[in-house]
């Protein structure tokens, strides 16, 4: 076995306090508090404005309609009303004008069709035909004197939320920052490992190299030839387990920002990132896009060693 492909260690191109930043605006957590935080404000804010008068003004405009849906229950209403009075004119009309000399004048006894086409026609008026109602206004002013200490314990209450509130953030972020700078020292003495382990690599294959011109020329045993080939592969195989540790502490931190490092470094190479729901429901997939070639990063972030193997 042998490495064939090495991807030179970088430092870290992120300072502490860009970490710390990027964790305070990518946390859920964090960000569920601080706006937990913010209504307990306004909460605190609306029970202190149960203090002052209140005025509540009340205006209206309105109006009616409606319409019978058998017009010819008006007809029939109209006419027995004609009739009575026709009944009454008979009873009232008749005697004077027969006293006088005069034929009775109370008209028909039924209504002619023209009158029955009248009393449907008024009878269409909905929906557009309204009835207005006069036009109201009113005004209500409330002056809060004493409601049984009521606003005091809905004040203190939100205040006392606002202040769990307040306190939960802060632990968190104290714990935020206590995790990340943690997390950030920790990587850094991963990088300096690995590249000590990189360091030390390197001088195995030189020890290796001298070893093998030493056989060559009788200097040495195939014992020796053996014993710096087993040391160069246990000293790459160091330097490869260091690397890939370094670049494993980004995420293992739970600190909410290895996916945004993860873009960033993807990005940095070229290539994409994109979540996805798994295909049997559980967890999210992660796809990572990378272009071909030998291209650098547009921004040294973190790199590792990759092994690659082929026959002697």
């Amino acid at each position: 076995m042998q490495l064939t492909t090495t991807l030179d260690l970088v430092p870290f191109g992120l300072a502490l306090d860009s970490v710390l930043a990027l964790a305070e605006q990518t946390n859920a957590d964090l960000t569920a508090l601080r706006a937990r935080t913010h209504a307990a404000v306004v909460d605190v804010r609306r029970a202190r404005g149960r203090y002052t008068p209140t005025l509540q003004l009340n205006a209206g405009l309105s109006g009616y309609t409606y319409q019978y849906t058998n017009s010819n229950v008006l007809v029939n209403a109209s006419q027995q009303e004609w009739q009575q009075e026709y009944t009454i004119c008979l009873a009232s009309d008749s005697a004077e004008r027969a006293a006088n000399g005069y034929p009775p004048s109370c008209g028909g006894l039924l209504l002619t069709p023209a009158q029955a086409s009248q009393i449907r026609a008024h009878n269409r008026v909905s929906p557009f035909n309204f009835t207005s109602a006069p036009y109201a206004i009113s005004a209500t002013l409330t002056v809060p004197i004493f409601d049984g200490l009521g606003r005091e314990q809905a004040v203190e209450r939100a205040e006392a939320v606002e202040d769990d509130a307040r306190y939960d953030t802060r632990a968190r972020e104290l714990q935020l920052t206590a995790d990340i700078t943690t997390a950030y020292h920790t990587l850094t003495t991963a990088l300096r490992a690995a590249q000590l382990q990189q360091v030390n690599a390197a001088k195995a294959r030189d020890e290796l190299l001298l070893a093998e011109q030493r056989y060559k020329v009788g200097a040495s045993s195939l014992l020796d030839v053996t014993d710096a080939r087993a040391s160069a592969a246990r000293a790459h195989r160091c330097q490869s387990d260091a690397a890939g540790g370094a670049a494993r502490r980004l995420a293992a931190n739970g600190s909410g920002i290895g996916l945004v490092l993860g873009r960033q470094i993807t990005e940095a190479h070229g290539g994409t990132l994109v979540l996805s729901n798994r295909t049997d429901g559980h967890g999210c997939a992660a796809l990572i896009r990378l272009p071909l070639g030998n291209a650098a990063p547009s921004e040294p972030l973190i790199s590792g060693t990759r092994a690659v193997t082929r026959p002697r």
